[in-house]
């Protein structure tokens, strides 16, 4: 099965079980968008590979967003260091 990384936004974070609730952006492409539905899970701290800056909004109604490219190679680098 391959791998896959995800962009979100962080909601809440929990220290003492240190976890990070997050809600994950729909990618189509380069581009992201919010589903529908909400897409949120509570993941472990080791389990985020780093965070970017905040994505631009792109076209109209401006409901899509784009990565910084050097947002997008450290995902990457990240990524594949830690898999």
């Amino acid at each position: 099965m391959e791998r896959r990384w995800y962009v979100g936004k962080i909601l809440q974070v929990d220290t003492e079980d240190e976890d990070i609730e997050i809600t994950f952006l729909q990618q189509s492409k380069d581009l992201f968008r919010w589903p529908r539905k909400e897409d949120k899970i509570w993941i472990d701290f080791t389990d985020e590979i780093c965070q970017v800056s905040e994505p631009v909004t792109t076209g109209r109604p401006q409901r899509t967003f784009k990565l910084a490219e050097e947002d997008i190679q450290q995902v990457k680098i990240r990524f594949s260091e830690s898999h």
